[in-house]
């Protein structure tokens, strides 16, 4: 894939570069832009000055497996992003979620989109939904929730289409998932007597995408179990669009801690369209 930064920076492979060996920083200082906005800065996101050596080099796109290198490389730079994002108070994470919301409703590929793919909140240290899930749903989109089940090592997660009564919804003002089950992570999952359609490749316009880490060159990694990479390949195996894109579209979000110079990827991790923090968005073009 070719991708081209709002900042016209240009991803020429799938992966870094030899000559982009660097020290990968959570603490990564912003500057204005303005695809956003952000006045002239040069505060960091957080003080603490966590620091990952990466070593792009072995970072080779000729492996169908992921190596023990970039295996390693990822679990450091989880452990790191997880410990900065811990410190996030909740102050915070309401303050950051609806800044990065905010970016998201005013993209043409949500307003035009019928169909979104969300996912739910971990109980801490992630981007809140809420608020998306809600608005997307007042706006008259269908939505597809993540369902993973409890087979975590094994099983494929699927995206549920989500079915409610309204009327009970509106009678009691909460989110549609207020009283699902939760998983093994605290996490929501749609209940055992919602209708289950699952989602076929081509139902849904815009998938949200979650993760721990993503940089200005769309790359991502999650907490490591593959869930969103093998979901997304069956969702386009069978969907080349003739028109020149690919469906669903891919838009990564994440607070500040989570925006990283460098992610260690593999072949099989695929590349996000929009990324989108509190303060930066970007942006790639994308070929078939």
């Amino acid at each position: 894939y070719q991708r081209i930064g709002e900042t016209q920076r240009i991803a020429t492979s799938f992966v870094p570069s030899a000559r982009l060996f660097t020290s990968v920083t959570t603490s990564r200082r912003y500057t204005s832009s303005s695809r956003t906005g952000i006045q002239n800065s040069t505060t960091t996101p957080n003080n603490r000055n966590t620091k990952l050596f990466v070593d792009t080099a072995k970072m080779s796109t000729t492996i169908n497996q992921e190596s023990d290198d970039i295996r390693q490389q990822k679990k450091e730079l989880r452990k790191k992003v997880k410990a900065d994002l811990k410190l996030l108070t909740a102050e915070d994470i309401q303050s950051q979620s609806k800044q990065v919301w905010d970016k998201l409703i005013a993209l043409p590929e949500y307003q035009s989109a019928k169909t979104v793919g969300v996912f739910l909140s971990m109980p801490q240290g992630e981007i809140n939904t809420d608020f998306i899930l809600q608005h997307a749903h007042d706006n008259g989109k269908i939505l597809y929730i993540p369902e993973v089940g409890q087979n975590f090592e094994q099983s494929n997660m699927e995206l549920v289409k989500v079915i409610v009564n309204s009327d009970n919804d509106e009678e009691t003002n909460k989110p549609v998932h207020h009283d699902w089950p939760r998983n093994k992570w605290g996490i929501p999952e749609p209940p055992s007597d919602m209708p289950r359609e699952l989602a076929q490749s081509g139902d849904i316009d815009v998938l949200i995408v979650p993760g721990v880490a993503f940089d200005s060159q769309g790359r991502r990694i999650g907490h490591g179990k593959g869930y969103y990479d093998r979901f997304i390949a069956r969702m386009r195996q069978k969907n080349d669009s003739k028109s020149g894109s690919l469906e669903p579209a891919l838009i990564a979000v994440g607070m500040e801690p989570s925006f990283v110079d460098i992610v260690p990827v593999s072949a099989t991790d695929f590349m996000m369209d929009k990324v989108i923090f509190p303060n930066e968005m970007f942006t790639f073009e994308r070929t078939v």
